[in-house]
């Protein structure tokens, strides 16, 4: 496959969905294959059975090929489920330059392969891991410390870890797909970049995707990632609610809700009803519109709660000037910006991939589909500072910029091999 081409594969709860892209001329992303299927095989973000999801992958990845007329060989691949887990931990490096005590890119990476060699507990595994901030000689704070004098580094690092097994299980269904998975990324983190604005970024904000088995977390302040957490349940449990409270099939209680859900029951009519078919001979069966939004707005109550407790959490709750923005398929609830305002004081708005996608036959820009833009926008970012390592010394200051970047995003093994003895 062409190097221009970025493939990005999302294996979801509810569905799995590949997208191959290629930067037009204007810099944006235009998509020249998509497919999705049915998800088989995985619970709450995990995979649970490798030979379902792997034929479910196979299928997409078979489909998105004839189409483009590409051969997938590659693709970046998303992670989530309730095995994520996130710290911060404080490291420190000296700085013993013998020409000069400035600072250098070589330092930054030291001192990350400090903070990625932290004991973590046995069967997870470091996945990310962002510089919060630097502290230089205990004085200067800053996000950019290449050229700054000084004889001691520190920083405060966010760290986030996966269960070994979960990420084998991920890696394994995509090899048995002849699929090479290039990049692991966390779908927040993906969805972030495929959303969120410069100016939200900077000034502070929490992303909430809502996916069908997990909801995810990620909050963001002066253009780093400072919190993270996976909550295990997502729009997927909302159906199973609804099924239960309705005593409806698992179809008609996922229709009931894309149709006539609202996430305030107030907002619905009390005199509106919908007609069932019966189950067997039975008789058809009137479903009150009212009865279905409490449900819903039960469940909603709950995941907004935990939500909230995330910002508190975090330690940021009061300085989120970009309030809360949500995506991902149970964003599109009727009503739901409205429920978020309420129980959290914050304003929300629904986020939608749509920037930095250019116009393709295949319609992509769904709050659904955030975290697979964004894999594919996680590619592209690598392949840049991939290309940058070949620059000459006479570019250094572009050099120095792609690093700074980098150090505000996510690492890769491979960046660090100089590193380990």
């Amino acid at each position: 496959m062409r190097d221009e081409y970025i493939v990005g594969l999302d294996i979801g709860t509810t569905k799995i969905c590949i997208a191959v892209g290629k930067k037009d001329d204007h810099g944006n992303i235009k998509i020249i294959a998509f497919a999705e299927t049915r998800s088989i095989g995985v619970a709450v973000g995990m995979v649970q059975n490798i030979q379902k999801a792997t034929e479910q992958i196979s299928q997409v990845v078979k489909e998105a090929s004839k189409d483009s007329n590409v051969e997938i060989k590659k693709a970046n691949v998303g992670i989530a489920g309730k095995h994520i887990k996130s710290f911060t931990r404080h490291n420190s490096i000296y700085i013993n330059n013998k020409e000069d005590n400035e600072i250098n890119s070589e330092h930054l990476m030291k001192l990350l392969y400090e903070a990625k060699n932290t004991i973590i507990p046995p069967g997870d595994e470091i996945i990310a891991v962002t510089a919060q901030n630097y502290l230089v000689d205990e004085e200067i704070m800053t996000m950019e410390p290449i050229g700054t004098p000084g004889k001691k580094l520190e920083a405060d690092f966010h760290i986030v870890t996966a269960r070994k097994t979960d990420i084998k299980n991920i890696i394994s269904c995509v090899e048995k797909a002849n699929i090479f998975r290039e990049l692991l990324v966390l779908e927040p983190q993906a969805s972030s970049l495929a959303i969120l604005t410069k100016g939200e970024l900077e000034s502070g904000v929490c992303l909430v995707d809502i996916g069908g088995g997990t909801t995810d977390i990620a909050i963001f302040h002066e253009n780093v990632m400072r919190h993270t957490s996976i909550i295990p349940y997502g729009g997927e449990i909302i159906t199973q609610d609804i099924k239960d409270g309705l005593q409806v099939l698992t179809k008609q209680a996922e229709i009931l809700k894309i149709k006539f859900g609202r996430a305030i029951a107030s907002h619905a009519s009390k005199n509106e009803h919908v007609k069932i078919p019966g189950i067997g001979q039975r008789e058809d069966r009137l479903i009150s519109t009212y009865n279905l939004c409490k449900i819903i707005e039960a469940r909603m109550e709950e995941i907004i709660q935990d939500i909230h407790k995330e910002i508190i959490l975090s330690g940021y709750n009061g300085k989120l000037s970009g309030g809360i923005v949500l995506t991902g398929g149970g964003s599109q609830l009727l009503s739901l910006k409205q429920l978020v305002k309420y129980m959290t004081g914050m304003i929300p708005r629904i986020g939608f991939p749509d920037s930095q996608l250019s116009t393709s036959e295949f319609n992509l820009k769904s709050p659904k589909y955030s975290t697979l833009v964004g894999l594919l926008i996680s590619g592209y970012k690598t392949s840049r500072i991939n290309k940058s390592k070949n620059l000459t010394r006479s570019n250094s200051r572009d050099v120095i910029k792609e690093f700074s970047d980098k150090f505000k995003s996510f690492f890769t093994d491979a960046d660090l091999d100089e590193f380990k003895k």
